[in-house]
């Protein structure tokens, strides 16, 4: 049976770009450039620790918490351009696979949850690794954007993660260039750029 592929990634860092347009016009294929990005020790030190108003809460990571946390991660993931990169953010399904699976035990006590009362409405998970930690995802459920607190939950995460962690020396991260929102608060906060790489991305669903 043949099979029909209905999304296809091609991650490259070292072509050329007249080979990249080449392959994007020749099959139709969208460009997206991603950035990896790097914050010192030193500077998260620098960095003012948010204060929430009592509506709000923070609370480390609980398995308990997988279900709703997949569908938040879907609902603030599905209509950015991560979904066109990786489709599994479309879904709470997905989303699921990815924090459950693809993340598995990397999930730490410094993942951190933000919560309106009883409801989750924002994560910034956090993984450790011979001293450099890892940001693979953060964001905040669309209702609750354009309030500030995905940059107070963002900097509360990373002062808290310095202050349990003594060991860690630097944290990662990557972001979709066009995610400008994202990509100006990292530079902010201290971020800097390491590399960039290109995904293109073709899908059925435009094609």
């Amino acid at each position: 049976m043949k099979e029909i592929y209905s999304h296809v990634r091609i991650e490259i860092s070292d072509l050329s770009s007249q080979i990249i347009d080449y392959i994007r016009d020749k099959f139709e294929f969208r460009v997206i450039a991603r950035a990896a990005m790097t914050i010192k020790r030193m500077l998260i030190e620098s960095i003012s620790t948010p204060v929430f108003s009592s509506d709000y809460d923070i609370k480390p990571w609980k398995d308990d918490y997988l279900p709703t946390i997949a569908q938040l991660v879907a609902d603030y993931s599905s209509p950015t351009l991560d979904a066109e990169i990786y489709p599994f953010f479309k879904t709470a399904d997905g989303c699921r696979y990815l924090v459950k699976d693809m993340l598995g035990e990397k999930i730490s006590k410094y993942t951190k949850i933000l919560f309106h009362g009883e409801k989750p409405i924002g994560v910034c998970f956090i993984q450790v690794d011979n001293n450099v930690a890892q940001i693979p995802d953060f964001g905040i459920t669309p209702e609750f954007q354009g309030k500030g607190l995905g940059k107070k939950l963002f900097a509360y995460s990373l002062k808290e993660l310095i202050k349990e962690d003594e060991n860690v020396t630097e944290v990662e991260l990557a972001v979709t260039i066009e995610n400008i929102v994202a990509y100006n608060l990292y530079k902010k906060l201290g971020f800097e750029e390491k590399s960039r790489i290109n995904a293109l991305i073709w899908s059925n669903e435009s094609s």
